[in-house]
């Protein structure tokens, strides 16, 4: 039994991400667990000023488009540069494949190790987490980031994924770097995000006015990285996105 495990949490895109991440991708935030007395994150609900549809010109011709919602499978990678947790350790805990679902302002985002963390934002200022063996629903303020963003630039046309051709959105913060690949296709409304201010998801979807394909984040203790692998444009139940009804507790600092 492993006694200490650092935990890496996505948001994702994850912006996904997440920020996906989202996480990632939004991206990351490492969490320590004794004994496996598994903890998890909360995010909190809100109606969000949520516009579903724009207009944009593209090859002289004006098209119409949609908030985008279905679901995106990513393959995941979790890297600890403290070596508090191997490879083998993050696949069996963290899982390699994570799953984001979006509808409106809403996200739920699902891994697939044995901690089964996951996490669900809908719409305004908390963010819900939950892992297997949790006695609570752990929440952290979405409307807050801790780092602080240094610059940021975007380049055109970087890379194919899942056949989408690809922008790319790099954020130099305090903490680390946060790369963003995205395709306006992949249309979401950054006013739907506009509270979402943990992991630079706000400033993501300001910025690129889509979800994530790929994204990761570097920081001197870890790198995340989701890759879409698998894209379905589908109607989402509303039932995606309940909260188990447990104790609701603010994350550990």
């Amino acid at each position: 039994m492993i006694q200490t495990l650092k935990m890496i949490h996505i948001v994702r895109s994850l912006c996904l991400a997440i920020c996906m991440l989202f996480s990632i991708c939004s991206i990351g935030q490492i969490v320590q667990l004794k004994s496996l007395n598994f903890v998890s994150y909360d995010f909190f609900d809100d109606s969000a000023d949520s516009m579903n549809f724009d207009l944009v010109e593209k090859g002289g011709e004006s098209k119409m488009l949609t908030q985008f919602e279905g679901q995106i499978t990513y393959s995941l990678s979790i890297v600890d540069k403290t070596g508090e947790m191997t490879e083998d350790e993050s696949k069996l805990f963290m899982g390699d494949e994570q799953v984001y679902t979006m509808k409106d302002n809403k996200y739920r985002s699902e891994m697939n190790g044995v901690l089964n963390m996951t996490q669900i934002y809908l719409g305004q200022d908390t963010i819900y987490s939950q892992m297997n063996g949790a006695k609570a629903i752990y929440w952290i303020d979405a409307t807050s980031n801790a780092d602080q963003m240094i610059d940021y630039t975007i380049e055109r046309g970087v890379e194919t994924i899942a056949g989408v051709e690809c922008d790319l959105l790099t954020i130099n913060s305090k903490e680390g770097t946060t790369k963003y690949y995205y395709n306006k296709e992949y249309y979401s409304n950054a006013k739907n995000f506009k509270y979402h201010k943990h992991g630079f998801w706000n400033f993501c979807m300001e910025k690129t006015n889509a979800i994530p394909l790929k994204s990761s984040i570097e920081s001197k203790d870890m790198f995340i990285e989701v890759t879409a692998k698998k894209i379905n444009v589908v109607e989402v139940n509303e039932e995606a996105f309940i909260i188990p009804n447990l104790p609701r507790e603010e994350n550990p600092q």
